[in-house]
């Protein structure tokens, strides 16, 4: 009988502590939010859709472009962050100051040289934003660079302009 009081007891003591310990909410997971990264698109949850945010891109190279010499190899890997997927650059100019005017067979005044569309005389730039080659003429060459990404909700392009100059060799 002794025993059983005892039992009883400690029962009745600890019921309570029991009690508190079982109404104790479970402390919560916290999920760190999705951020965006140059592969991944945000997912913002709406009411009855989904929508995948795509981080916009931004240029991390600035003008003037490192400048060159006339006939010197150059190099240069224009950078951008942001953006899903591949970026892909392309390079325009309407740079007319190289242009010389002429008189073709039929005798109309042509211009020859500059207005070309793309970068400087003598360089390339790859899809990937590498701009190489050796510039044919000096001068300070005015190019708009745009950049494209692949966001799902369609492609994202922003354009700079840059300067590059080059010189005498």
């Amino acid at each position: 009988m002794k025993r059983i009081v005892i039992v009883l007891t400690i029962l009745v003591f600890s019921l309570p502590f029991m009690h508190f310990l079982l109404a104790q909410e479970k402390p919560q997971v916290r999920q760190p939010p999705v951020r965006a990264t140059p592969q991944q698109p945000q997912i913002q949850k709406g009411k009855d859709t989904l929508k995948l945010l795509c981080p916009g891109i931004q240029f991390i190279s600035s003008s003037p472009l490192p400048s060159t010499a006339v006939l010197t190899d150059y190099t240069y890997q224009v950078k951008t962050s942001g953006g899903v997927g591949e970026i892909t650059f392309k390079a325009s100019t309407l740079d007319m100051s190289h242009a010389k005017q002429t008189v073709n067979e039929r005798g109309e005044a042509v211009l020859i040289g500059g207005g070309v569309p793309g970068l400087p005389a003598g360089l390339s730039m790859s899809p990937s934003g590498l701009i190489k080659g050796q510039t044919l003429f000096e001068g300070q060459h005015r190019i708009t660079i745009t950049a494209s990404d692949h966001c799902p909700n369609g492609v994202q392009t922003i354009e700079k302009a840059f300067v590059l100059n080059v010189n005498k060799k």
